[in-house]
């Protein structure tokens, strides 16, 4: 990954176990009008297996999956305690 003018390693998948994961974005809509919250996701699974070299991964993407009108019980919380 390129930015500013160097280079940024960024491996936070080597020390993660073989299997499928997903990347998650979650988002709010907004409206002018009052009304329950609707929440929307954009899921990216992705299959991770080791690779020959030693220190590398392949990562092999999946469908991007949309899913809309999701309600504020059904989101998903990533923290469990409030962040400051």
């Amino acid at each position: 990954m390129r930015g500013g003018g160097g280079e940024l390693k960024f491996k936070p998948m080597l020390n993660r176990p073989e299997g499928k994961y997903y990347i998650i974005c979650q988002y709010k809509r907004v409206s002018s009008q009052i009304e329950d919250e609707t929440w929307y996701q954009t899921w990216l699974p992705f299959n991770l297996s080791k690779a020959s070299k030693e220190g590398e991964v392949y990562v092999a993407p999946g469908e991007l999956e949309f899913m809309f009108g999701i309600p504020t019980k059904g989101k998903i919380e990533i923290f469990l305690s409030k962040p400051k």
